[in-house]
């Protein structure tokens, strides 16, 4: 019997020991994209996308982790159960250049390194190390002489006295007493991340990341919940921080003025355009205001009607003289279109801008 019966089983178990590397600040484990939120995100690089180099969602990235100085890194994890029928020598039921394509399919997504994982199991006395090491030279042969730009390592997922341990097997030493651990990160460099668009994939990557984690925990917390977001985009907190929405709570009369000068882990807000509503609210300034934010890099958070109630949203980029504003409503991902049509319905709305 496996040690996992699966690959979906043992990515958990995986995650759980990178999580406690001294490194890792944050993980993720099975990563699909919604496919709106990235189809949307592609305006960002070119007018026409279907002319840039950076990838479709595909395929699912196994692990990502992003280390304590932010650098993002892409794990492509094959698991490699032995034939229990083969007399000698023992097979794994995989081929050793499985998953190349798939690790090297992640350099489209700007990762600073990518790597391939060849975990072996090893239960049952299935999958002795002179096995494992036929197998992992020849894919270190492979790598290396083709000289791909992407890391190699064997692991071996083993159960010693009912507690399931994964071991990394350098090629460069004995491995009879090798304790459990795993792999360096770090490793070879992406030699795609100075391409403009492969820049532009890191940094949509990035976001993406980050939005598909984050929560909107109660039903009227959508205001702390974009501000959550904001500071989550600027790296500010990490992707488990909660306190503004868990401070609010049910609060049911709040409104952006809640944070208007507040400064919250060094970043100023300010609540502009809370003037009264009619049609000599200047639509130019107020638009100029949000073009001016994007233009620095910068986010901006508006309050809009929803269903005879109001929604708070968050303004990320220019499209085609209009703008890409998304939010969250609990887990799932809401995009809104045609904001500037909605606001000159309105007569106005008011806004949250930042600043360092």
């Amino acid at each position: 019997m496996s040690v996992f019966p699966n690959e979906k089983e043992l990515k958990p178990f995986l995650e759980e020991k990178i999580k406690g590397m001294p490194y890792c600040k944050d993980v993720w484990v099975g990563t699909n994209f919604e496919q709106r939120f990235y189809s949307q995100g592609r305006k960002l690089f070119t007018k026409d996308p279907s002319e840039s180099i950076y990838p479709l969602p595909q395929p699912e990235i196994d692990l990502i982790v992003r280390d304590t100085s932010n650098k993002l890194f892409g794990v492509e994890v094959k698991y490699l159960k032995f034939n229990a029928k083969a007399v000698f020598p023992p097979r794994p039921d995989k081929s050793y250049y499985v998953g190349i394509g798939q690790t090297l399919a992640l350099l489209m997504f700007g990762f600073d390194c990518v790597s391939l994982w060849h975990c072996f199991d090893s239960e049952d006395g299935k999958g002795d190390l002179g096995s494992i090491l036929r197998y992992a030279t020849a894919t270190h042969k492979l790598v290396t002489a083709l000289k791909l730009p992407i890391d190699y390592y064997a692991l071996r997922i083993r159960r010693k006295r009912d507690i399931k341990e994964v071991v990394y097997l350098p090629l460069s030493r004995d491995w009879d007493e090798l304790p459990p651990g795993l792999p360096p990160l770090q490793g070879k460099a992406n030699p795609l991340r100075s391409i403009a668009e492969v820049k532009r994939m890191n940094e949509f990557l990035r976001l993406l990341l980050i939005i598909n984690a984050h929560e909107q925990k109660h039903r009227l917390s959508c205001i702390p919940s974009a501000v959550e977001i904001v500071l989550k985009l600027l790296e500010k907190v990490d992707t488990n921080y909660y306190d503004l929405q868990n401070n609010w709570g049910k609060k049911s009369n709040g409104s952006l003025g809640d944070f208007n000068g507040k400064a919250i882990k060094g970043i100023t807000f300010e609540r502009i355009f809370a003037v009264p509503r009619n049609s000599s609210f200047s639509m130019e300034e107020f638009f100029q205001v949000i073009d001016d934010e994007l233009t620095s890099g910068r986010y901006v958070i508006i309050s809009l009607p929803k269903q005879k109630k109001w929604h708070t949203y968050i303004i990320y980029a220019k499209a085609n003289e209009d703008y890409l504003v998304f939010s969250k409503s609990g887990k799932r991902t809401v995009f809104l279109n045609g904001l500037k049509s909605r606001v000159y319905k309105m007569q106005k709305t008011d806004i949250l801008i930042y600043k360092p």
